[in-house]
């Protein structure tokens, strides 16, 4: 580890206070800070949409929604704050406390599990979101679902776009003008 080799303990100490502030504790202090900003406003939209709509039922219907998601984003917020303390942590905390322990074989095991942490964390971010929002979801979906290549999904009949249809166009074209020549 890198601590290892810095002979001056003022420097390893202060590196060790930077490394904890910069990796664990100011990305949290953010998660929650700019979470808490969207909630505060989602509740001001919430108060302005409610003094526009005049029809009761639509008002509860709306506020209602606004509710729903309104907890979805604390749901989230407590969620990914949560893997993101249970993922990082631990590598913050062998930077922390680290001394001679890897030396032991236990403790470099430990530590090459923490090391994983994080990149378990980075890796579920995007799952976390799909499962809470529904936009999120549908352009993930899209991103994953593989896509037929024009000429199949024409020769298929899924092909619907003006595109597909332009390219089987172009494609006959060229195929009528090769076998002339």
């Amino acid at each position: 580890m890198t601590l290892q080799f810095w002979e001056n303990l003022q420097v390893k100490n202060g590196y060790r206070v930077w490394s904890f502030l910069s990796f664990f504790l100011l990305p949290l202090v953010i998660f929650v800070y700019c979470y808490g900003h969207i909630v505060f406003v989602m509740r001001k939209q919430m108060r302005v949409m409610a003094s526009h709509n005049l029809e009761a039922s639509a008002q509860s219907a709306s506020q209602a929604q606004s509710k729903r998601v309104k907890w979805n984003v604390i749901k989230t917020m407590i969620i990914d704050s949560a893997f993101f303390i249970v993922c990082w942590c631990p590598m913050n905390m062998f930077v922390t406390v680290e001394g001679n322990l890897l030396d032991d074989t236990e403790w470099t095991i430990g530590y090459v599990v923490a090391l994983f942490l994080p990149y378990v964390n980075i890796s579920l971010n995007p799952f976390i979101y799909a499962t809470k929002h529904e936009g999120v979801r549908r352009i993930l979906a899209r991103m994953i679902v593989c896509r037929k290549h024009d000429g199949v999904a024409a020769v298929s009949g899924t092909a619907g776009t003006s595109s597909n249809i332009a390219g089987s166009g172009t494609r006959k074209t060229m195929t009528t003008a090769a076998a002339g020549k």
